[in-house]
């Protein structure tokens, strides 16, 4: 295993970033096959929360090992084109949404519930102007 000078192995961020592509090539291929559409996301976590309430400020327990992975993680998830980095979607808010580091409440799942329905109406309006409707 091979680190680098602040102690983390970046294979292993390379190696998360290639199993999370592995899956997505077998939906890809089972998409083929059976015809319908896959979307792929990643998902916002504390970690990258611009502005934390103070309640995920104080009352979750952060693991910062894992947040430093994440964070690194997710700067590799923004190079892939197919996967849709919700990420920083939470950011604008001052408010709770997390109720530890990758659950969110109803209202953040409302926000990102938005977010990948704008992408599935687009799809969907793509499809139509297609089939020529």
């Amino acid at each position: 295993m091979t680190r680098d000078t602040a102690g983390h192995d970046p294979g292993l961020d390379r190696a998360t970033v290639e199993t999370l592509l592995g899956n997505e090539r077998v939906v890809r291929a089972l998409e083929r096959e059976y015809g319908f559409k896959s979307f792929f996301y990643w998902q916002p976590a504390v970690y990258n929360k611009d502005v934390l309430s103070e309640d995920e400020k104080t009352k979750i327990k952060k693991d910062s090992a894992f947040a430093e992975m994440y964070l690194r993680v997710t700067e590799l998830i923004r190079l892939q084109e197919s996967i849709t980095d919700l990420s920083d979607i939470l950011d604008e808010y001052s408010r709770t949404f997390f109720i530890d580091e990758f659950h969110i409440s109803e209202e953040g799942n409302g926000i990102v519930a938005d977010a990948i329905l704008g992408d599935l109406l687009s799809y969907l309006k793509s499809t139509r102007t297609v089939a020529g409707t």
